[in-house]
Order: C-alpha cells, then structure tokens, then sequence
C-alpha cells in the first residue's frame, strides 16, 4: 500500500515537472472560468504529451494538467466543460479526498497485521496456560 502511494505520488510529480506551461489565452480561461465557480486562485495550467485525459495533480497548489490533443480539436465551449469539470473537482476538494482515504486504506492495511498478530499470541497464551 505504501509503496503504491508513493510511487502514484512520484509518477504524478513527474507528469507535472515534464509538462510544459499553457500560453496566456489558456490561462486566462481557466481564471475565468474559476472564478465563475467560486475559486479564490486560479490554478496553474500545463499540458501533457503524455497524458490521454484531462487531470488535477496536487494537493496544497492543484494542477490542471491538459492533454495535447484537447488543446488541438475541440470548440471553445467543449474546452470549457471540459476545464469547467476538472475545476469542479478542486472546488469539492475532491484531492484531499482521495489523499485522506488513501492514509485510511494505508493504515486499515497495516492494522490488520497487528490486530492478528495480537489475536495469535493471545491463542498461544491461552494454550500454554499463562493469561495475557
């Protein structure tokens, strides 16, 4: 589970350090658009030659990563749906989210050992005669 985790955290960091910044029209959409939704700042936004769909990445300072091939083939106001929806998600702090239900598997994952681990020396002090 930790290592999981950890390696979707490095594998994001990288997507975001190997994008490339967006050009002023785009982000001055993405203003815009977040702040129509509520948003106090707007995010950086970088694309991707290696991401399929669009995507947030990170928790303190989201990222609007973009796909390449958005940028090329779609009307304005599919690429606003498509922003629009990426930003909805960081409006509902859907990241903090997931972050938060990652620790809980994490450490779910790691209590189960302990809690069997308990319960077999429990046993076995019961076997051999002695009380816990």
């Amino acid at each position: 589970m930790t290592i999981r985790n950890t390696s979707s955290v490095v594998r994001l960091r990288r997507l975001v350090r190997e994008s490339e910044p967006s050009n002023e029209e785009l982000r001055a959409r993405v203003a815009s658009l977040s702040r129509r939704i509520g948003l106090r700042a707007a995010l950086d936004v970088r694309i991707s030659r290696a991401i399929a769909v669009p995507a947030v990445a990170g928790v303190l300072r989201p990222v609007l990563l973009l796909p390449l091939s958005v940028l090329s083939g779609l009307a304005g106001s599919d690429l606003d749906m498509i922003i629009g929806h990426e930003l909805a998600h960081v409006r509902r702090y859907d990241f903090a989210v997931n972050l938060m239900q990652r620790v809980a598997e994490t450490v779910l994952f790691f209590l189960s050992f302990i809690i069997q681990r308990d319960v077999v020396f429990a046993q076995s002090a019961h076997k051999a005669g002695r009380p816990e």
